[in-house]
């Protein structure tokens, strides 16, 4: 009886390597020269040239900068054993090296520069063991609980990532009742204190607009023209906040008064006013997802206008401060991104913001629905690392996707740890959370998909072998701590590093080979199914694969066991 026969290979994804012109004899090593194993199901067939091709990510350096070293790097396992590869020029064979099967140059298509690392085709260098990742931390706030809630979340990225949420009341409104805007009128003698506080919650809400206007008309003068001439601090906060936004090409800022403010000083028309002021900020673009920035301002009546006595500086309970808040950014916007550093890296920024716009192909090519409008993406000093956004991130992570909106996310890179040649891998890791599952739209239960399609994104491509963590995932599935499902839970707290790197390694291979068995747009169809839509696999598998979840599955853990054996 002959065995039931499979479907071919769907078309693979943009920037896959093409299947070798012959079958390949059977595997002498677990991992081939070119990534995935062929399937043995169908045979090969030669790919089209796709409507756009992004490059490999570029080489890697034999031993990761911090690799042995570097602060914030616990001490690593030893290097596995290497894999016996052909003869260079003018040296005898390698004891054991039978030569190679034959296989196709790369496909070559008309304006498309061919990338392959730093290292000549067909045999790159393995990559070594990365550096150890670890957990990342899902924070939520909750101004009405007034409770810090702390979640164990998956760690983000090639070195150590997190995705930091903050949930606010601030973008919907407050629990504190709110004054009705702009029906207060002007108090007289013998009014009530709170007829003056709601009066005046009008006139700074009229003296907001005004000072939004001219933000994005970049009008300087009229913008400080909100602050009490007699306040230098102010004056100063006012000018730097001013010139960072500016840089970040501000395009659109509105703001209001949220809340009922507080007295702090002062009686009648003389009284010193303590609000919140909530800003939603679109960078580059006028319309944008929308995000919220929250700060408290003292303000007072002078000269019967109201005027800024005080502004002070974010903190944790609002997700602060923001950089632009604290910072004297520079930043150069590209046409999907936004790339902003302070001086000391300001010679850094060109470069970033091509390997940015390079990162945004991938991660638009995978968004969920709409791209974002924009990246928006900070270079931190340590300094800054440590201290934007009031979050207190461990030595060794390299990136963060913090939400500053139910659809918007804000990215901040560790310019102490992010490494040159691993910038545009991190890029494009963090930059696909940001579309793949933006704001506050991830959930635990998908830890596995989420992962696996940022470390799909972050390998763009390249050869499953140069992926960084199959020695960690050898040693996992070789100690038997594997249960054989791709699901794997996120990381705990508890869990060894190297576990940590096995389970982004299957999360990667399962969804590397889901977008090379049913093709890129079924495996993207399956990722929405189920993280957005909230289908179970099952559901989700018969409807993008039109087969049942468990021969799914099983398809994808005999390819693991496969790659790593």
């Amino acid at each position: 009886m002959d065995p039931p026969a499979y479907p071919a290979y769907a078309q693979p994804f943009p920037g896959a390597l093409p299947p070798p012109t012959e079958n390949p004899p059977p595997a002498a090593s677990p991992v081939p020269p070119y990534g995935a194993p062929v399937s043995p199901y169908a045979p090969p067939q030669q790919p089209t040239a796709p409507t756009w091709q992004p490059g490999a990510p570029q080489g890697y350096p034999p031993v990761q900068p911090g690799h042995q070293g570097q602060p914030g790097y616990p001490a690593r396992p030893g290097y596995p054993p290497q894999p016996v590869y052909p003869p260079q020029p003018g040296y005898p064979p390698q004891p054991g090296y039978q030569g190679p099967p034959t296989y196709p140059g790369p496909p070559t298509y008309a304006g498309v520069p061919q990338q392959f690392g730093g290292t000549p085709y067909p045999y790159p260098p393995p990559l070594p063991p990365q550096p150890p990742r670890s957990r990342w931390k899902f924070w939520l706030f909750s101004a009405l609980a007034a409770v810090l809630v702390l979640c164990v979340l998956p760690a983000a990225g090639a070195i150590g990532f997190y995705y930091y949420n903050e949930s606010t009341n601030l973008d919907t409104g407050s629990p504190r009742a709110s004054a009705t805007k702009g029906s207060a009128r002007r108090p007289v003698a013998g009014d009530r204190w709170d007829v003056y506080r709601d009066w005046m919650v009008d006139r700074v809400n009229e003296a907001l607009a005004v000072r939004d206007k001219a933000l994005v008309q970049h009008d300087q003068a009229a913008y400080l023209a909100s602050g009490d001439a007699a306040k230098p601090q102010a004056i100063a906060v006012l000018k730097r906040q001013f010139a960072s936004l500016q840089q970040l090409k501000v395009a659109s800022w509105r703001s209001e008064v949220k809340g009922l403010p507080i007295k702090e000083s002062g009686e009648g028309f003389d009284a010193v006013w303590k609000m919140d002021v909530v800003s939603h900020p679109c960078f580059g673009t006028a319309v944008c997802e929308e995000s919220v920035s929250t700060r408290t301002e003292l303000w007072r009546l002078v000269a019967d206008k109201p005027r800024v006595q005080e502004i002070k500086i974010s903190g944790k309970d609002q997700l602060g401060p923001r950089p632009w808040e604290v910072a004297d950014l520079q930043a150069v916007a590209g046409e999907r991104t936004i790339v902003a550093t302070t001086p000391t890296y300001a010679k850094n920024l060109a470069q970033l913001a091509v390997d940015a716009e390079k990162a945004a192909k991938v991660s638009d090519r995978l968004a969920f629905g709409k791209p974002p409008s924009r990246y928006v993406i900070f270079y931190a000093s340590p300094s800054e690392w440590n201290s934007w956004y009031s979050w207190a991130p461990p030595t060794w992570a390299a990136g963060v996707s913090i939400s500053t909106g139910d659809l918007r996310t804000e990215i901040v890179l560790n310019a102490a740890v992010v490494s040159k040649s691993l910038i545009d891998n991190t890029l494009r890791h963090e930059m696909t959370h940001a579309s793949t599952v933006p704001g506050r739209s991830g959930d635990v239960k998908f830890w596995w998909l989420e992962e696996g399609i940022a470390e799909y994104a972050e390998m763009d491509g390249s050869p499953v072998r140069l992926y960084g963590e199959l020695y960690y995932v050898r040693k996992y599935v070789g100690a038997s701590k594997w249960d054989g499902k791709v699901a794997v839970k996120a990381p705990r707290d508890s869990d060894p590093d190297a576990d940590v790197g096995a389970k982004y390694g299957i999360s990667f291979l399962a969804v590397r080979q889901l977008a090379e068995r049913y093709g890129e747009a079924k495996m993207l169809q399956f990722y929405t199914s189920v993280v957005h839509d909230g289908a179970s696999e099952t559901a989700a598998s018969q409807e993008a694969f039109g087969k049942s979840w468990s021969i799914v599955e099983g398809d994808l853990v005999s390819y693991i066991r496969s790659t790593v054996r």
